[in-house]
């Protein structure tokens, strides 16, 4: 097993295909597609949560960052 940082290796296939199927066609930006409304849906539904927002990002790293920013306010200080 290879524990280094999660953007380090290349994308599964399964993933390339599934970025070249959203490619097709045009989209609207910034969270207004019909994808992210269908991955916002089903999240709330999964954790029963039906007023959760949903920010999708690309790696753990910027998951972290994003958990960390809304658990504490800009001047704390997070150990590891």
């Amino acid at each position: 097993m290879w524990f280094a940082s999660d953007n380090s290796g290349p994308a599964h296939p399964a993933v390339l295909a599934a970025l070249a199927r959203a490619n097709e066609g045009y989209a609207a930006s910034y969270g207004a597609d019909e994808g992210m409304g269908r991955v916002t849906a089903r999240l709330r539904t999964i954790f029963d949560a039906p007023e959760a927002a949903v920010f999708l990002v690309a790696t753990g790293t910027a998951a972290n960052a994003l958990a960390l920013a809304c658990l504490s306010p800009p001047w704390a200080t997070v150990f590891a």
